[in-house]
C-alpha cells in the first residue's frame, strides 16, 4: 500500500472537480432555490460532505507515518512480537525446535 499511490491525475481531476463545484452550485441551487436561507443549506452540505469524503480519501491513501490518524505500526510489530514469542515459550503446546543458542527473552532479542 505505502508504494502503491493512487494515480496523480485522478487526485488532481478530483481536486478540480471540488473547486468547480464549489463554484456552480451556488449558482445553481439560486436558480433553483428563491428562499436565501435553503438555498445555503442546499450548497453547504452537499459541498461540505464531498470535501470531507476527498480528506478521508487522502487520509486513507496513506496510512503510514506520524499522523495521529495513521496506524499504530509499532504496537502492531510489539503484538507479533509477544505471539512469536509465545510459540517458543516453555509451556506453550508445540515447541518448536530452536538451538542452544537461541534468544528467546524479548529483551534479549531487542537488543
Amino acid at each position: 500500500i505505502k508504494d502503491t499511490r493512487f494515480p496523480f491525475p485522478y487526485a488532481q481531476l478530483s481536486a478540480a472537480m471540488l473547486l468547480i463545484l464549489v463554484f456552480f452550485t451556488p449558482v445553481a441551487m439560486s436558480a433553483m432555490i428563491p428562499e436565501k436561507t435553503w438555498c445555503v443549506l442546499a450548497t453547504f452540505f452537499p459541498i461540505f460532505t464531498l470535501f470531507c469524503m476527498n480528506s478521508t480519501a487522502e487520509e486513507l491513501e496513506m496510512p503510514f507515518g506520524e499522523d495521529p490518524n495513521d496506524l499504530p505500526l509499532s504496537l502492531f510489530q510489539e503484538e507479533m512480537n509477544s505471539s512469536l514469542l509465545m510459540l517458543v515459550h516453555e509451556s506453550s503446546d508445540h515447541i518448536p525446535r530452536t538451538g542452544k543458542r537461541a534468544i528467546k527473552d524479548f529483551m534479549g532479542l531487542m537488543m
